[in-house]
C-alpha cells in the first residue's frame, strides 16, 4: 500500500477524523516560487486522499512556502527536509 492509501483507510476506518496537510519548501527560490510550490504540493496530496476516498470535508491543508521552514539551512541535505509535506491527524469537531 502507498502511504495515502494507508492515511485514507485510516482516516475512513477512524470516522471522527479529519487530516491536515502542511506544505513546506527550502529558502532556495524566490518566496513566490516556494509558495506555489508548497501549495502544488498539498493541493496533489489532497486530490490524492479525496480520490482515495477520504470525504474533502475531513480534509485541510495549509502550504506554507517558506514560513514555516522545517530546517533553517540552504543546502541540497536541507532542502531535502524541507521539500515535504507533512501530515496532522485530529478528531473531527461536531
Amino acid at each position: 500500500m502507498s502511504k495515502i492509501t494507508d492515511i485514507a483507510a485510516h482516516v475512513k476506518q477512524n470516522a471522527p477524523m479529519n487530516v491536515g496537510i502542511g506544505g513546506y519548501a527550502d529558502p532556495r527560490g524566490t518566496d513566490q516560487h516556494n509558495q506555489g510550490l508548497s501549495e502544488h504540493r498539498v493541493n496533489a496530496i489532497r486530490d490524492a486522499l479525496a480520490k482515495a476516498g477520504v470525504a474533502s470535508d475531513k480534509i485541510q491543508s495549509s502550504a506554507f512556502g517558506e514560513q514555516k521552514p522545517q530546517c533553517n539551512e540552504s543546502t541540497t541535505l536541507a532542502g531535502s527536509a524541507t521539500g515535504a509535506s507533512t501530515w496532522d491527524f485530529a478528531p473531527a469537531s461536531k
